[in-house]
């Protein structure tokens, strides 16, 4: 499992786990909606559970729309419109997964389109190969699925009143439609009922305990208890997030997360983090060892920018945080703007001892290409690092506007793949100035786009030349804002022999 878990994974795909032979969830699935997992998080996640199922989110964040086809009424619509796709997979239960490109304007429905035709867009995920239904039985690929030559959803299958979601598919029906199909489940039509129902209650947010105490005595099959009942329940309640919020009160609608100190889960969570902070041990460690201490060194989902005058050594300064990833084992993906691949290897090579194997490194350097967002994102997927680096951010231009946007889109992308980002940006010639025979210190008001940069950066240090010597050129670092740290001066060198940049006492 945890082999396709991760291959998934290198597809750009937003994986989660589900509880072994179920479609239930592992654990709480709602932020990877909005970010992948880390290849880390999936092996952790493998580790406490090796029979976990797989689980894909659908929608944006995946690329991906899947039409869920459940029993025979489900197939023979889908086989009267000849709904194909090049990615098909085969359920335990005998349905159908057809794969299709994300459709913005398309979230979760249940039986909208025909009675056990379910749509998993945004919001929602699917069971995914070589997983186990409840049954016993395999899902697996009808044919190798081939994600690349996906097509859009056919458009003539939607009523007029498409993109639906749960809660809108149930709101549809007459006002007294529960009963009737209360009824319906009570004569034995317990399959073609239910999801609608439990659709109508997740979305006004009823408990599991008291959708089943309502729904026990009439899901009946041949006069016996729907033995599957509370199995289908807590699947509903893991897919679906409630769609109309309900008050308790309070005057706050349930489903909005707030932390007080009156709260098991908001003092757990606090703890943690500070268990964190407190900890000696850095996930993502620069190799510069009073810079990681003032800072926490780098974090997921956050950008450190690190800005100088041309030619002060911000490259230089770089590799430093490379050098180090790469020998702890990480893979780093470095967008080169400037410089060409092998004049970075060869910058690079020159800082590494004489026993260190440069051939095993996962040092990856993008320098072929017009930098823009999206760009950007199809590099991450095809490489899916642990950190990625771009050097430098200003060659996007002086437009703010423009300087911006790709500012903010990187800011997402750190977050959607959960790593951190370093990005290299200019000091403005201000920067030079000297004031009482002394050189001023630089500060975030300097750097080119200033105010974009200060926004979307957790951690900013402002690097300046100070003095030349026969060693090197001294060189003073300001830390000028530490989100999760603490500001403060960090003295470097930029040696001549050998020519690295390192950390000195002050």
């Amino acid at each position: 499992m945890l082999i396709e878990a991760l291959r998934m994974r290198s597809l750009g795909f937003s994986v989660i786990p589900l509880k072994p032979r179920s479609k239930i969830p592992l654990e709480g699935w709602k932020e990877f909606q909005t970010r992948l997992a880390s290849e880390a998080e999936i092996k952790e996640w493998f580790r406490k559970e090796p029979r976990a199922n797989i689980g894909l989110v659908t929608g944006q964040i995946s690329g991906l729309v899947v039409l869920d086809l459940d029993g025979p009424d489900a197939l023979t619509f889908a086989a009267s419109r000849s709904l194909t796709s090049p990615v098909t997979a085969l359920s335990g239960s005998g349905g159908k997964h057809l794969y299709y490109k994300w459709n913005e304007e398309l979230r979760n429905s249940a039986s909208k389109i025909a009675d056990g035709v379910d749509i998993r867009g945004d919001g929602g995920f699917i069971v995914v190969p070589p997983s186990i239904h409840p049954n016993g039985y395999r899902y697996r690929w009808a044919g190798k699925p081939d994600f690349s030559a996906l097509t859009t959803i056919p458009t003539s299958i939607f009523p007029e009143t498409n993109s639906v979601n749960t809660s809108s598919h149930v709101d549809a029906k007459p006002d007294d439609w529960i009963s009737t199909a209360l009824e319906e489940m009570k004569n034995g039509h317990v399959h073609n009922t239910l999801i609608s129902i439990l659709g109508k209650f997740r979305a006004h947010n009823f408990s599991i305990s008291d959708t089943y105490k309502l729904l026990e005595p009439y899901a009946l099959e041949n006069g016996k208890p729907y033995g599957g009942l509370r199995t289908k329940i807590e699947e509903i309640w893991g897919r679906y997030e409630p769609k109309s919020p309900r008050y308790d009160g309070s005057g706050v609608p349930s489903g909005i997360t707030l932390h007080s100190p009156g709260s098991d889960n908001s003092q757990q969570l606090y703890r943690d983090i500070q268990r964190r902070k407190l900890s000696t041990k850095l996930d993502y460690s620069t190799g510069y060892a009073i810079f990681d201490r003032l800072t926490n060194g780098l974090t997921r989902g956050d950008l450190l920018s690190v800005a100088a005058r041309t030619g002060v050594g911000k490259t230089n300064w770089l590799i430093g945080p490379i050098r180090t990833l790469c020998e702890s084992g990480k893979k780093v993906l470095f967008f080169s703007t400037e410089m060409s691949f092998d004049q970075i290897w060869s910058r690079y090579q020159a800082t590494l001892r004489s026993d260190s194997r440069f051939n095993t490194h996962q040092f990856y350097i993008c320098d072929d290409f017009a930098p823009n967002v999206e760009r950007v994102e199809n590099a991450l997927k095809q490489c899916m690092p642990d950190v990625f680096i771009f050097d430098h951010i200003n060659t996007m231009g002086d437009e703010s506007a423009k300087l911006s946007e790709f500012m903010k889109g990187l800011k997402f992308l750190a977050r959607k793949f959960n790593i951190p980002g370093i990005v290299a940006a200019q000091l403005n010639r201000s920067a030079d100035w000297v004031e009482n025979g002394e050189r001023v210190k630089p500060r975030l008001s300097m750097i080119k786009g200033s105010g974009t940069i200060e926004e979307t950066s957790s951690t900013v240090l402002l690097l300046s030349e100070t003095r030349l010597t026969s060693e090197g050129s001294e060189i003073e670092g300001v830390i000028d804002k530490a989100r999760w740290g603490d500001k403060g001066l960090v003295h470097f060198i930029l040696k001549k022999n050998p020519y690295r940049m390192e950390e000195v006492s002050a």
